[in-house]
């Protein structure tokens, strides 16, 4: 291999992790979580006592409007507290659909 063809290849290997840092970088920039936010996504459902979203240790109890079993991204603000439904309580701030996600009946 000649020794331009080498650099050129680094040169646009080299263009290609910069420009890829660059638009992480931007995504985080433009999705700034404030401090004792969460974002959740999935779907949330009901039970008698609250709605809730995810599974296991990461339950959230979900305390604001929230559409069933429909995908959704949740921004909610944590308050501390252990809800009823065993998960930690927070309190839904915004939601989005979103379309690329899917929920299966529990």
């Amino acid at each position: 291999m000649t020794i331009a063809r080498i650099i050129a290849i680094t040169a646009v290997v080299c263009a290609a992790t910069g420009m890829t840092t660059q638009a992480e970088a931007a995504k985080r920039t433009a999705m700034r979580i404030p401090p004792g936010h969460v974002v959740l996504e999935g779907c949330a459902y009901w039970s008698p006592l609250c709605t809730f979203m995810g599974s296991g240790p990461d339950t959230y109890s979900l305390y604001g409007f929230v559409p069933w079993s429909t995908p959704v991204t949740v921004l909610a603000r944590k308050t501390g507290n252990v809800g009823v439904c065993g998960g930690t309580q927070v309190t839904v701030v915004s939601y989005v659909p979103n379309p690329k996600g899917s929920c299966m009946f529990r």
